[in-house]
This record gives C-alpha cells, sequence and structure tokens, in this order.
C-alpha cells in the first residue's frame, strides 16, 4: 500500500511528522528485510532507524508512481550489506591488527635475544676492569663518584674508562648488527 501522494508531497516539503505514517505502514517489512541478515537485534533496529532515516533525506529520488515498499524494501537491504561490509572490513583490519601485532611481538623478543646475545659476546670481550666499571654503572646503578670512589680512581678517569668502555661497546654491538 503506497503512501498517498499527499503525505509523499508533504515528506518532500520536509515535513517529517508526515513521514510517521510510512514508517508505522512499512516497518515490518523494512525489519524483515534486515532481520534476514541475521544481526543482533539492537544491530538490526539502528538499521531499521537508518534506513527510514535514509529513506527520508532520499524522498526527492523516489519516483512517484513506483512501487514505495519495493523502494523502501531496497534502501534496506543497502544499508544491511554496508554494515555487512563495513563489519567485514573491520574485521579483517583487526585481524591484520592482531597478527601484526602478534608477529612483531614474536620478532621484537626474538631481537631482544639476539640483542642480548650480542652485548654478552661483546662484554665478554671488553678488559676486566672496564667490565666491572660498567657493571657498578648500570646493573649496580651507581654514579661515576661511588665507583671512582670504590676503584681507587679520580673521578675524571672513571668517567673516560665508562665513556671508552660504552664507546667501544656500540662499536662491537654495530659490527654484531645488534644496533639498529
Amino acid at each position: 500500500m503506497p503512501p498517498s501522494e499527499l503525505s509523499l508531497d508533504a515528506i518532500r516539503s520536509g515535513n517529517p511528522e508526515a513521514f510517521a505514517p510510512v514508517v508505522a505502514l512499512f516497518q515490518r517489512d523494512v525489519w524483515n528485510v534486515v532481520a534476514h541478515f541475521s544481526f543482533e537485534r539492537a544491530v538490526a533496529e539502528d538499521l531499521v532507524q537508518q534506513t527510514f532515516i535514509s529513506a527520508y533525506f532520499a524522498m526527492d529520488r523516489f519516483r512517484d508512481g513506483a512501487d514505495f515498499g519495493a523502494w523502501l524494501r531496497g534502501i534496506a537491504r543497502n544499508v544491511a550489506l554496508a554494515e555487512l561490509r563495513r563489519r567485514t572490513r573491520e574485521r579483517t583490519r583487526l585481524d591484520r591488527l592482531r597478527e601484526e601485532t602478534i608477529v612483531g611481538e614474536l620478532r621484537a623478543s626474538q631481537i631482544d635475544e639476539e640483542r642480548l646475545a650480542a652485548l654478552e659476546r661483546c662484554l665478554s670481550k671488553l678488559p676486566a676492569l672496564s667490565r666491572e666499571m660498567l657493571a657498578l654503572r648500570y646493573e649496580q646503578g651507581m654514579g661515576c663518584e661511588q665507583i671512582a670512589q670504590t676503584s681507587g680512581r679520580t673521578l675524571d678517569a672513571t668517567r673516560k674508562m665508562i665513556q671508552r668502555a660504552r664507546r667501544w661497546l656500540q662499536d662491537c654491538l654495530s659490527e654484531e648488527g645488534a644496533l639498529a
């Protein structure tokens, strides 16, 4: 049963109250189209509402004399298909993100293990005193002043020794390919 020409004219002229009888008349038809796509109830309700909103704003494209119900069901079908496409894209993006995250975590842990192994190899090549100074500084968290007192060296000599050991370690790690 098509809405009367009078209500279509009223809707087209921007009277939203004139659209209420159209919603009441075709709500079940639109619901059936949307429900066919097996959405959860809340999503289906939103899509039914979106269908009527889309139809209201597209009334100028409805050809007089055409089957209004078929036109509205077509809009409902398009709204539901658009939601399916959106969900598929979202699911694909989430799957890709999940995969990239997992691969990234595996790669990061592998890189961390490789870097740690390279660091251990480079540290083993350092002279014992340089290794000890770096251990006091970075493992024990001592400041240069405290290390100087502990080792019986001057503050300046301690800083230079730590600086040289760090530079040598950085060069060694670069040669090992452990620095990005």
